[in-house]
């Protein structure tokens, strides 16, 4: 178990990628130690899975994150919901698990705003025989130029609020961060725990960081986060190296591939004096390059397993949330790439994600095929079974939409809440989604 905790914490260190916003703590509802989150939440924004090369999306309109659900290995699912004011800023966001025959609140966060628009809190609370019980709260401070400047979080505990963590951040003549230092309240006053000290290339881009620890009332050095670029000031890679005392050594490395967006964040470990395998994170998107889907695995006997381990994503307030998990599927409104999907000519085979997800009883299911030719459109279960044919016919080149209804005569069996898959075979292409399915 220590050596997979460990794992995680060098997998959370690697993918940072620039300095740490106040506003991007990240969240691990599934609970972390206070320890570990110190380790997890070094100063330096976690890498966007939303990034691209082209900034430009395909789509012009905008759409707001509705919901992400949570697939845990072992058959656990969890949802997060976001609830938007009038003004489109998130208000709050609420996670439930599944218990088996419906949906169970666990915890809510609920952010407040000062007069710029800026995050002023965000109080965190869980929910107790019905009666809402707060947990924590975050708090923000912004200097006179509106860049945030300090921030602490509070834990609740004998009836008060109780200081937890504390850090600052200091700024160049740019406006770049370059130093951030953090205290922990320890007994009755502030203690220094750790600080970072930042270098950016002469065009912004970060060149490194420099983590050191208090210790024996000093500032000692402890790792390094170094950041490469390709010619087009791509990040592609993020090497950490260890202070042994007298020199660096390697630590770790992310390696960041892109197909127009970030695909892959591939980890790997100093081993035997050599680069070793040690996790990945894959990441789709849609055709408007709105992220989808973001799986984690691991390298076990020289190959890729699916397994639990940190995804972390961006919420629709700049903040950073995390789970232990396999999986994390999102969910739009409008959904991209149905609601306001191009018109171009046909140019490619294409399975389109359902609307709605979830669903009950009726969802509808769109694809595109490029020739004429037999098709077959079929959803299975968990364990790979067949459950339902939806379309298996000849079909001439061009646009179809479907819709399933697990009443319908094409259900071979009742259907149970839960996860299943729809796939698209047209010739020598195939495509599968995940579809959920809430009673």
């Amino acid at each position: 178990m220590k050596g997979k905790a460990c794992v995680y914490l060098i997998i959370c260190f690697l993918i940072c990628g620039s300095f740490l916003h106040p506003q991007e703590t990240i969240k691990f509802p599934n609970s972390l130690s206070k320890s570990s989150n110190q380790f997890l939440n070094p100063p330096g924004r976690w890498i966007d899975i939303s990034q691209t090369k082209n900034s430009q999306r395909k789509n012009e309109t905008d759409y707001s994150l509705d919901s992400i659900y949570i697939i845990y290995l072992g058959g656990s699912l969890g949802k997060v919901e976001y609830l938007y004011d009038n003004q489109g800023k998130l208000s709050s966001y609420i996670y439930s698990y599944w218990d088996g025959d419906k949906w169970t609140t666990f915890w809510r966060n609920s952010n407040t705003y000062n007069f710029a628009g800026k995050i002023q809190t965000i109080l965190q609370e869980r929910l107790n025989y019905d009666k809402w019980k707060s947990l924590m709260r975050e708090n923000y401070s912004y200097d006179s130029l509106s860049r945030e400047s300090n921030y602490f979080v509070e834990l609740w505990g004998f009836e008060q609020w109780n200081n937890w963590f504390r850090y600052s951040i200091r700024y160049d003549s740019m406006g770049n961060p370059i130093e951030q230092i953090n205290e922990d309240w320890i007994d009755t006053s502030w203690n220094y725990s750790s600080k970072v000290t930042t270098t950016y290339y002469e065009n912004g881009n970060k060149a490194s960081d420099l983590f050191e620890l208090w210790n024996d009332n000093k500032w000692v050095i402890d790792k390094e986060r170094v950041f490469e670029y390709d010619y087009q000031w791509n990040l592609i890679s993020i090497v950490v190296n260890q202070w042994d005392g007298s020199q660096w050594i390697n630590f770790a490395k992310n390696s960041i591939h892109y197909d127009n967006n970030m695909t892959e964040q591939l980890v790997e470990v100093w081993q035997n004096s050599e680069w070793a395998n040690d996790s990945r994170i894959l990441n789709e998107y849609d055709e408007n390059n709105y992220p989808i889907i973001i799986n984690f695995e691991t390298w076990n006997n020289n190959h890729w397993i699916s397994a639990n381990g940190p995804l972390v994503l961006k919420n629709p307030d700049d903040t950073r949330i995390g789970f232990l998990s396999n999986e994390i599927s999102f969910f739009y409104s409008p959904l991209t790439g149905i609601t306001n999907e191009r018109n171009n000519s046909l140019s490619e085979y294409k399975l389109s994600q359902n609307f709605p997800n979830p669903f009950n009883p009726t969802t509808k299911i769109r694809y595109q095929i490029l020739t004429a030719g037999l098709i077959t459109l079929k959803v299975f279960d968990m364990l790979g079974k067949a459950v339902a044919t939806l379309v298996n016919e000849y079909k001439t080149a061009g646009s179809y939409e479907v819709e399933f209804n697990i009443s319908s005569d094409e259900v071979t069996s009742p259907l149970p809440s839960g996860v299943y898959f729809y796939q698209l075979r047209a010739g020598d292409y195939a495509e599968t989604r995940k579809l959920i399915l809430m009673k």
